[in-house]
C-alpha cells in the first residue's frame, strides 16, 4: 500500500531506560511502515541508539518492521537488550534461598500441647 500524504494517523513511540521514559506522539501518513516512523521520529538520535532494534506494537514483537504498516493509535515500543541473563538471576536467587531446604522451627503451640515432632 503506498503512503497516502492526504490521510494522517496518530501514533506514539516509547523508549524506557532505568533513568527516563520517552513518549513521543506523532502524526504520520497512512501507509507508513514501522521502520519509517522510527527513523523519522528522531528517537534513535535522542538516545544514541543504532537501528535496527527489537520493536513491538503494544508488547507484541514485530519481526519485520520494514513491511509492517502502522495503524491509527499504534504504540511503537523500542526494546532494550537485557542487562542480566534471566537464568543467572534465577540461579543466584535459588542459591540464596534454596527451596525445600529451609529448617522448620517447631511451633510453640504444638510443643505446649505435647505434639512435638
Amino acid at each position: 500500500m503506498p503512503v497516502n500524504l492526504n490521510e494522517m494517523i496518530s501514533i506514539s513511540l516509547v523508549y524506557i531506560t532505568p533513568q527516563a521514559q520517552t513518549l513521543l506522539r506523532r502524526q504520520v501518513a497512512k501507509g507508513t511502515t514501522l521502520s519509517q516512523a522510527v527513523l523519522e521520529s528522531g528517537i534513535l538520535a535522542e538516545h544514541q541508539l543504532n537501528w535496527p532494534l527489537p520493536v513491538g506494537i503494544f508488547s507484541q514483537r514485530i519481526e519485520s518492521p520494514d513491511t509492517y504498516q502502522l495503524q491509527a493509535g499504534d504504540r511503537i515500543e523500542l526494546y532494550r537488550p537485557l542487562t542480566r541473563d534471566p537464568k543467572d538471576v534465577r540461579r543466584q536467587r535459588a542459591e540464596r534461598h534454596p527451596v525445600g531446604r529451609r529448617v522448620r522451627q517447631r511451633s510453640r503451640h504444638r510443643t505446649s500441647l505435647g505434639l512435638a515432632d
